[in-house]
């Protein structure tokens, strides 16, 4: 096979170094832009937020949620329902079927004071950050 000459050789590099920097400098622009990563995102808040009251229902196999997340026009309450399932897992967070423990993850309103007395609630502990531990009072 006989050798090239230095200016095929050159040719090849006049063509391929100009191709290669317009395919690195596309590939730097079109790069996804991302936030920078803090370390903290909302799920490791959430579940910091409810390690206390998972510490204090584990053993419970089902707990009930206080709260309307039935509106799924909410996403806020929708969320917050969802996330409380995960955190709380394998407990299992239902409003469906009746539970001896009721846990909430909401600010408290008046409304939110009103379906607890329909309800029938008694507050067993507040562990700040909008999250609380209700029990059914006793018949």
């Amino acid at each position: 096979m006989a050798r090239k000459p230095a200016y095929v050789k050159f040719g090849l590099l006049v063509l391929i170094l100009p191709a290669l920097y317009a395919t690195l400098t596309a590939l730097i622009e079109w790069r996804p832009k991302t936030r920078r990563w803090t370390g903290i995102d909302f799920i490791t808040q959430f579940e910091r937020r409810l390690r206390p009251l998972k510490t204090a229902l584990r053993g419970e196999e089902a707990v009930g949620y206080l709260g309307d997340h039935s509106d799924p026009s909410n996403g806020e309450l929708q969320k917050n329902f969802q996330l409380t399932q995960y955190v709380l897992a394998p407990a299992i967070v239902t409003d469906r079927r009746p539970t001896r423990y009721v846990v909430s993850v909401l600010p408290w309103t008046p409304l939110l004071e009103q379906e607890m007395r329909r309800q029938g609630l008694v507050l067993l502990k507040d562990f700040g950050e909008e999250v609380r531990l209700f029990e059914k009072e006793a018949p």
